[in-house]
């Protein structure tokens, strides 16, 4: 008898062990539980906190060697990243890596979208610290996983070489964007979401380097990619256009230009109460005002007619002095807008008012 009490003894003893080592688990749980619901609302500043409260429940409560420890890991510091907490997201991230470098090992899949994450951390750093060697990784492991001939393998090249864009110093940015724009034509279409989204960064490169006529082509064939009529192709579309009427403003091709302004007025017609801006060159600084130091700001008015251009500019108001308004009507005639549209087409608006100011550095 004595035996058997003994026995259930040592059970409730292990079991109220069992319930004091859970506890600490269940209020991880709690935590996950409530970084998912923030998850799934979609709301930045939710998803922020609730994943900074996971990932110190986790760093209290979990054991390195645990599993989600690096997924938490990678949740808080995404979110840091997406919040602009730049510094502390590079901290975090990078512990990340480390936990999944020792839970899954140095050559793990799931090290591809953390190593970009790292990367998209230092793009802000100098080339020698910055997001290359975080870049190469990423290229690396997904080459061996998926193969270089894959899907999955472009996408890793398209997202390396937006970020290596973005880093600015990064060579291979090109040569990543033209692999993946290649890989996603052959397997997916050139007309593909994916492949137009290469194309357009494609643009972006040569057109940062003043290559107009190359910067043309590239955005024009990503426009095939971006189908205007549903949400993930309308923004992308409107940003190729207004890069498109750049473009050909700086090639002295108006005419052209004005084909992407009206498009871009009409995709924009039930969200627009003014012209948008999409072409405005500075004004240059009078030569004599800089000499003097002197500084102002010139009011213009004037109309945007039905293709976008500027018509009847007018000082309103200025800081009084002459030069400042010559060169800022001289600037304000070259602006490009995308006009209003009502009823499907394109109208003339009156009374568009800017100001340009002149100061310096």
């Amino acid at each position: 008898m004595s035996r058997t009490i003994g026995l259930i003894l040592c059970i409730i003893a292990t079991n109220a062990a069992s319930a004091e080592e859970s506890a600490p688990a269940s209020n991880f749980n709690i935590a996950w539980q409530a970084y998912s619901a923030a998850a799934d609302s979609r709301n930045p500043l939710q998803i922020l906190q609730a994943a900074e409260e996971a990932f110190s429940a986790a760093e209290r409560e979990l054991l390195p060697s645990d599993a989600r420890y690096p997924l938490v890991a990678k949740n808080y510091g995404e979110s840091l990243l997406n919040a602009g907490d730049i510094e502390r997201a590079r901290e975090v991230l990078t512990l990340a890596v480390e936990r999944y470098v020792d839970h899954a090992g140095p050559d793990a899949a799931e090290l591809v979208p953390l190593y970009l994450q790292v990367a998209e951390a230092h793009e802000d750093l100098a080339a020698e610290s910055g997001p290359t060697p975080y870049l190469e990784r990423a290229l690396a492991i997904s080459a061996a996983h998926h193969g270089e001939a894959s899907i999955e393998y472009a996408n890793t090249l398209l997202r390396a070489g937006k970020i290596g864009y973005r880093a600015g110093p990064y060579a291979r940015a090109e040569t990543l964007l033209t692999s993946a724009y290649d890989s996603f034509a052959l397997h997916l279409g050139k007309d593909s979401l994916q492949a137009g989204e290469a194309a357009y960064h494609l643009g972006l490169v040569a057109f940062d380097r003043q290559k107009f006529r190359t910067a043309e082509s590239f955005f024009l064939a990503a426009l095939g990619g971006f189908d205007a009529t549903n949400p993930i192709g309308r923004s992308r579309n409107l940003d190729t256009r207004e890069y498109l009427v750049k473009t050909y403003e700086f090639l002295g091709e108006s005419a052209s230009a004005t084909h992407h302004c009206l498009e871009i007025g009409r995709i924009r017609e039930d969200v627009d109460a003014d012209p948008v801006p999409l072409f405005r060159q500075p004004a240059t600084y009078p030569i004599d005002m800089l000499a003097r130091r002197k500084e102002g700001h010139v009011d213009v008015g004037f109309t945007v007619d039905e293709r976008g251009f500027v018509r009847n500019a007018r000082i309103l108001t200025s800081s009084g002095e002459p030069r400042f308004e010559k060169a800022a009507l001289a600037a304000v005639k070259r602006f490009r807008y995308a006009p209003l549209f009502a009823n499907g087409a394109a109208v003339e608006t009156e009374h568009v008012r800017t100001r340009i100011t002149f100061e310096l550095e």
